[in-house]
């Protein structure tokens, strides 16, 4: 944060003394620029494609974290297989049921957990019409039994049969999170009329204890009409992205109603039903929007919703009362003319966080939202893939599941069950990343240019030898680290540490990354880097470190020289000194007009034959502009005789010749010995005479 400075008064201290002290300041701030980690975090891959030989298409994380329910499909095939429950630590994989490929009953994609793990509720179909049962499978004991085969059925009061028709998706079937009960939509039913004049199919909500199987309805397509303020065409459940949510006793069910095509611009609304009252109330009301949620928080208080493309605000993810009342918090925007949004929300049961799906044009990214602030921060970015499909949250939010994949496998890399941990600053401990340095600065600077010119060099200590490589990028305060849509450039990378493609020395535990930088459009003064090792084993670890942002700085053109003078022909050794930001240099060594060298790597060297006097201009540019420096005769050549450079053929240079000629180190002595006003024979026999002592 910049100094605020005081008006000058008075009782101010001189310019003069006011500017020694902000230059001070700067130095001490930029002396304290040590990249500090303020997030790291761990995956692991819990399910592994090509030894277990299946993928994974549905996923849900019991709210304590230790179970993970899952469907899979071989990896040649679509279809669902298995629904399976495994401990997050890898352990006990169980089968609950497996399809037959061509008989019945066959696995609905309808299924949850209980926040403990303890309970697995899921639906089949029994015939090969639209007949199903809900079946209840302990996960201590591994036994399955059933839960439902019949319900008490009408639509618009009209009686129907009692067949169980359960609407595919996981979002329409919610287990209250002690197990005691089971919420689900069933859509077997007459027909019935709207204000569209389109006959909608009847929907029943309706409550199930666990594992007692007593059902009633809760809610029905008849009751839409008695809720105050309902749209005559919020007609069924939102077809798409719409879901029941209920809190952890089952005495509050959030159920989102119309959308479909029941009109051009549908309504929805988020109706909350409360047990032991009358009728439901609407507790949100959109239009004409993408629409995914709610996510309901343990004790009911709070929900979680995502919209976008609507005409109402505020847009993004937001996190609101569940009764409606209050003004909503937006978490996550994202950009929706850019096709960003977020989706699938998973809110914590404590309500302190959100994890949802932030879908891209190159395809979706898992994000992770606190509620009491704007700062989402990105997950699976750049580093472990993350699949179009569902995620879920612990009930403190510190662990993740996700579809996705730590390796880089194309077949099985990206759908793969996915275990994120918040781990602390203090430890990663998957391909542990034992320390962050960075050199020369922590600082990135603004660039307004396609391709970056300035980049900050990341060094990353390693620990263990199963380190695959490490990726880096940058996001800002929203989470947002795509080229192009956050203003923020950075060139990706996956770098081994085998001294290669950037990494400076093999073998040595430090894998180093020369590829981040931001451009002129990035508004925050600080950012935040992250390094993410990626480990042979399936597992990753990453720290998150900030990033200050600054201006270029004008860059300032200086040299040395080394030697200045000397005999033809004179070698010199040129030094760079220039100041700020700049990334070309042109050197004219004799300052004829003409660039001898542009950007030449170091050492600089020039090779001079002509005696005489030689000035050198030096001109260095970069994105703070551009500076040159001429030195007149800065450099001194001289004949090969006139050693000591005086112009002429003297004692000294006689002596110096003698010396080197005969391998001696004599010096005092005049050339001229003999007196006569010139060097002659007899001054040079002298001379020799008393060098070697005769």
């Amino acid at each position: 944060m910049k100094p605020k400075l005081k008006p000058f008064t008075k009782h101010s201290p001189p310019m003069a003394v006011t500017l020694l002290l902000l230059v001070l300041h700067a130095a001490i701030l930029r002396a304290q620029e040590i990249p500090t980690v303020v997030n790291s975090g761990a995956f692991r891959t819990l399910t592994i494609g090509v030894s277990d030989g299946y993928l994974v298409s549905h996923l849900l994380m019991s709210a304590d974290g230790s179970h993970v329910a899952y469907t899979t499909h071989p990896s040649l095939q679509n279809f669902i297989n298995d629904l399976r429950v495994r401990n997050t630590d890898g352990s006990n994989e169980q089968v609950i049921f497996t399809n037959d490929p061509i008989a019945v009953p066959r696995l609905f994609e309808n299924f949850d957990i209980s926040d403990d793990g303890s309970v697995v509720v899921y639906a089949v179909n029994t015939e090969l019409g639209f007949r199903g049962e809900l079946w209840v499978f302990d996960t201590s004991t591994g036994v399955a039994s059933l839960l439902l085969r019949d319900v008490p059925h009408s639509s618009f009061g009209i009686e129907s049969q009692k067949q169980i028709e359960v609407q595919p998706g996981l979002g329409l079937f919610a287990l209250s999170g002690d197990g005691t009960s089971l919420y689900f939509l069933n859509r077997f039913g007459p027909q019935g009329s709207n204000s569209d004049g389109i006959p909608p199919s009847g929907f029943t909500v309706y409550r199930v204890s666990v594992p007692g199987g007593q059902a009633e309805p809760v809610f029905e397509t008849a009751d839409l009409a008695s809720v105050p303020g309902i749209s005559p065409s919020a007609v069924e459940l939102i077809a798409a992205g719409g879901q029941i949510a209920s809190d952890f006793t089952g005495s509050v069910v959030m159920i989102p109603v119309g959308g479909a095509s029941a009109s051009a611009n549908p309504p929805v609304h988020v109706l909350r039903v409360v047990s032991g009252t009358a009728g439901a109330e609407i507790v949100l009301n959109l239009a004409g929007s993408r629409f995914t949620g709610p996510s309901l928080s343990g004790d009911g208080t709070m929900m979680a919703v995502a919209r976008f493309g609507g005409d109402l605000e505020p847009e993004g993810l937001f996190i609101m009362n569940a009764d409606g009342t209050g003004t909503p918090l937006v978490l996550d925007r994202g950009i929706f003319e850019f096709g960003r949004w977020p989706t699938n929300p998973a809110l914590s049961k404590s309500g302190n966080a959100v994890a949802h799906r932030m879908s891209t044009p190159g395809g979706p990214s898992v994000r992770w939202a606190p509620t009491n602030t704007v700062a989402p921060r990105p997950i699976s970015q750049n580093g472990v893939f993350a699949a179009d499909r569902e995620v879920t949250i612990s009930q403190d939010g510190s662990r993740v599941a996700f579809i996705g994949g730590v390796a880089d496998d194309v077949n099985f890399g990206a759908t793969q069950v996915v275990i994120f941990d918040w781990t602390g600053p203090a430890k990663v401990n998957a391909s542990n990343i034992s320390s962050v340095t960075v050199s020369p600065s922590v600082e990135l600077v603004r660039q307004d240019l396609i391709s970056p010119v300035i980049r900050t060099t990341f060094s990353f200590g390693v620990n263990g030898l199963d380190a695959a490589g490490i990726r880096t990028f940058v996001y800002n305060s929203r989470g947002i680290s795509e080229p192009g849509v956050s203003g923020l450039g950075f060139v990706f990378s996956l770098l081994r540490d085998d001294g290669q493609g950037g990494d400076q020395t093999a073998g040595d535990g430090q894998i180093d990354d020369t590829d981040i930088w931001a451009n002129a459009s990035v508004v925050d003064d600080v950012l935040t880097g992250r390094g993410m090792v990626i480990g042979n084993n399936g597992t990753a670890g990453f720290v998150d470190f900030n990033l200050s942002v600054r201006d270029p700085i004008a860059p300032v053109a200086s040299f040395l020289v080394d030697p200045a003078s000397g005999a033809a022909p004179l070698t010199v050794t040129f030094t760079n000194t220039s100041t700020g930001d700049f990334h070309i240099s042109r050197w004219d060594f004799n300052n004829d007009g003409n660039f001898d060298a542009t950007n030449p790597v170091a050492p600089i060297t020039f090779q001079y034959t002509e005696v005489g006097q030689h000035s050198v201009r030096l001109q260095v540019e970069g994105l703070g502009g551009q500076d040159e420096v001429t030195r007149s005769a800065v450099i001194t050549v001289h004949r090969s005789e006139d050693i000591d450079g005086s112009g002429g053929i003297d004692a000294v240079d006689v002596q110096t010749t003698i010396n080197a000629a005969l391998g001696l180190d004599v010096g005092g002595l005049d050339a001229d010995v003999d007196d006569n006003g010139d060097v002659d024979a007899v001054d040079v026999q002298r001379v020799i005479n008393a060098a070697l002592g005769l």
